[in-house]
């Protein structure tokens, strides 16, 4: 029997449940131990035996990391002695942590909930130095995503348990995976598409399997070359494309095949006609092998019954919801809107606000949360807009839609969120005047005809017209002059309605109007662009995408106090951290952060009123 034929017979024996279970046990791990400012390391807790584990959950993890993502997943490891075969399931919880902020931290414990009863792990520790501190790694040219050696593990484990032999095992068979023929012997890739007939912006699923001939020696795999997709939108179905996951067994051409899945992804068309897969490209040692190049006969969904503002490549299945706050406001103020795009299929990435007098709409704040689920792409975009209402009393603000084509209904449907009315109060911002006339400055009808006109004198008759003539040097210098001094008039005039100063007052009417809602991320959201808008307006610097420490040392730099650069350096932090955090934040702690906000945002202008001197 064949090493390969080994591997493979190792892993049909997953499916053999475990002889027997010892007490759990746990194992702690961080890779890497030491990381810089705003990478990620992994937390890993491996519970052996784990096929009763059904939860871990992490404790929060301390200020400057923050927890980004986390799962729970069963891992196999056969023996073979003297040919007993036996099976241990280890369940590992591995939680993805980013750094923030330089120190050592302790990461966990992590509780476990294995057969009903709760274990506690053990502690870890992860270091984390400035950015650019640790020396670059250098990927593997010929393995750059690390998949095919996790590809060999899988495969060829367990090689030299088994007899040089050349029967084939009995493997369990998946009609779904078995095909006609091979393309090739020993080892190839076949890619499949779940149709070939689609609309622009339908979901058309792709995978990319390999297969490889359990009686043959195993592969060696290197340089990867992807599917070519350049007339689709390509979005991942799978967690990780650099893991291999296995997917049974088939039979091609009369042999098996131990087949696994190597890339999933859902393609939306970009545009109608008959649009090309190209082909996966890899080296298995032998020679190179590439999937088949697949054709999708794409066009537009129909246009009977086509609504009013659709646009082709919305399709897929699409709700709205919206919400405003405060509803009474003084004329001028700002208003939050907050709307939410959930669904499956190609979400559109913008909305069109309606248009209402007395109401000015500011580009939004886009958040999204887009995954897959049981393969099908969706989730949720959240649109943050900020309304100024310019007009007094009961304002409509009227409706927001989206058209979308179902294709599995096959009919066009509408998403629609109403934003209702506000009232607006009397304020202190202008009135938008509604008394002026169309066409005031025309003069008064004439009533009755005018007298017969004189003789009148021609221009170059007069001596007016030759001292002109004798000045064209004059002329052409004033007309110059006039132009760079009303260049320089709209240019004051631009930078004074685009300064910062300008921007901080919308940026703390932003953050009243979230502090009136009831969205914690939105609070701290806002808290965060006040916080940035304060220093460029009063300090004279931009904290914008600058992290860590390195935000009080600019601060400091340009003359604002130690402590006041420190606050406002942690508070950015407790904001960003609560607002990335999965399970959100207390309603009663953003709005904490954000009075504090407010207040370092105040030492900062009364330290520029001062001058910089008294503040050190």
């Amino acid at each position: 029997m064949t090493r390969a034929l080994a591997s493979f017979v190792a892993l049909i024996l997953l499916l053999v449940p475990a002889l027997a279970l010892a007490a759990p046990q746990m194992k702690t791990s961080v890779t890497p131990g030491t990381i810089e400012v705003g990478d990620s390391a992994t937390f890993s807790v491996a519970v052996a035996p784990g096929d009763k584990v059904t939860e871990a959950e992490m404790h929060q993890p301390p200020a400057g990391l923050s927890l980004t993502g986390q799962s729970l997943s069963p891992s196999f490891q056969i023996t073979v002695n003297n040919g007993q075969l036996s099976q241990v399931v280890t369940a590992r919880a591995t939680f993805r942590i980013r750094a923030t902020r330089e120190g050592t931290y302790t990461l966990g414990p992590v509780t476990v909930v294995a057969d009903g009863a709760r274990l506690t792990s053990e502690r870890a520790t992860l270091r984390v130095v400035a950015k650019g501190t640790l020396p670059q790694r250098q990927p593997d040219p010929l393995d750059p995503f690390g998949m095919f050696q996790q590809f060999q593990q899988q495969f060829g484990q367990q090689l030299d348990q088994f007899p040089n032999d050349t029967l084939e095992p009995n493997f369990p068979i998946d009609p779904k995976l078995s095909l006609d023929h091979a393309p090739n012997a020993g080892t190839f890739l076949h890619a499949a598409v779940d149709k070939t007939q689609a609309v622009v912006g339908e979901q058309v699923t792709l995978s990319v399997y390999i297969y490889a001939d359990v009686t043959q020696s195993e592969p060696q795999l290197a340089d990867p070359h992807e599917v070519g997709t350049s007339d689709f939108l390509r979005r991942s179905l799978v967690k990780d494309d650099a893991s291999i996951e296995r997917s049974g067994y088939a039979r091609v051409g009369g042999r098996t095949y131990a087949v696994a899945l190597l890339r999933k992804y859902a393609l939306f068309p970009l545009h109608a006609g008959d649009l090309e897969i190209q082909p996966m490209r890899l080296n298995i040692g032998r020679g190179e092998r590439s999937s088949e190049t697949l054709t999708v006969h794409v066009t537009e969904p129909p246009m009977d019954h086509r609504p009013a503002g659709y646009v082709v490549g919305d399709v897929g299945h699409f709700d709205l919801s919206a919400d405003v706050a405060p509803r009474e406001v003084e004329r001028g103020a700002a208003v939050a809107v907050n709307v939410a795009l959930s669904g499956t299929g190609n979400l559109p990435s913008s909305l069109v606000v309606p248009t209402r007098p007395g109401v000015t709409w500011l580009e939004p704040d886009v958040k999204e949360d887009l995954h897959a689920d049981q393969d099908v792409w969706g989730g949720t975009r959240r649109f943050s807009y900020i309304v100024q209402p310019t007009k007094e009393g009961d304002l409509d603000l009227g409706d927001i839609a989206v058209s979308y084509w179902d294709p599995h209904a096959h009919a066009y449907g509408i998403a629609k969120a109403t934003l209702g009315t506000i009232h607006v109060k009397p304020g202190a911002a202008p009135v938008a005047s509604e008394s002026a006339k169309l066409l005031s400055n025309m003069p008064q009808p004439r009533l009755q005809m005018g007298a017969t006109r004189s003789a009148e004198a021609h221009l170059d008759d007069s001596n007016v017209f030759w001292g002109l003539l004798a000045m064209p040097t004059m002329l052409f210098g004033l007309a110059i002059s006039g132009r760079r001094v009303s260049r320089v008039v709209a240019e004051r005039a631009r930078e004074r309605k685009t300064s910062p100063a300008a921007e901080l007052k919308l940026r703390l009417r932003a953050l009243d109007a979230a502090v009136a809602g009831d969205d914690a991320r939105a609070i701290d959201g806002a808290s965060i662009r006040a916080l940035e808008s304060g220093a460029a307006a009063h300090a004279g610097v931009n904290v914008r995408g600058v992290g860590g420490e390195e935000v009080a040392s600019v601060l400091t730099r340009a003359g604002v106090s130690p402590e006041t650069s420190g606050q406002l350096r942690d508070l950015l932090d407790a904001c960003a951290a609560a607002r990335f955090s999965p399970d959100g934040a207390e309603l009663s702690d953003a709005r904490d952060r954000a009075e504090r906000s407010r207040a370092v945002i105040q030492k900062l202008a009364g330290a520029a009123d001062e001058g910089r001197p008294s503040e050190r």
